[in-house]
């Protein structure tokens, strides 16, 4: 059995280790306490950038709705298209996808695809044409493509 002075000598380790145990949980508790403030910030800072690059785009798209709507003068549609393209690209440039292009004949897949017409169903692999292409983000699908069977 160790004497006192041992007992006094690991007693006095033991509560250095507790010291320095209860500064690194301070240390961090401290640090997690600003996660979520650093995590919002970097999320604002992305979403401003995206904003950023497709600010011009957006402008654009205003004063051709303002000429058009407010002033009665024709936009040509080809300057239209352009601008939207801008900003599709910008879209994709952040991972957005479209899938499955206009025209394109494939086989139904419902998770993939959606009749166009209300209240259809249609088997798995039937040829299909796709009306509006489908939409996703990082291979997750925001918006099925929307298709009517084939008439061939």
């Amino acid at each position: 059995m160790p004497g006192a002075p041992g007992l006094q000598n690991e007693l006095q380790s033991l509560r250095l280790e507790l010291a320095e145990c209860q500064r690194e949980l301070a240390r961090q508790r401290a640090s997690q306490a600003g996660e979520p403030d650093r995590v919002a910030a970097a999320v604002d800072a992305r979403v401003e950038q995206i904003l950023r690059e497709a600010a011009s785009a957006v402008a654009q798209l205003s004063v051709q709705r303002h000429l058009l709507q407010e002033q009665g003068r024709p936009v040509a549609a080809v300057d239209v298209l352009s601008v939207a393209g801008r900003l599709v690209r910008v879209l994709e440039q952040q991972g957005l996808t479209l899938t499955d292009a206009v025209g394109a004949r494939v086989a139904y897949d419902a998770g993939c695809h959606l009749p166009l017409q209300a209240g259809q169903t249609l088997p798995a692999g039937t040829l299909v044409t796709v009306r509006f292409p489908g939409i996703a983000f990082r291979g997750k699908i925001l918006a099925r493509a929307q298709v009517e069977p084939d008439a061939a």
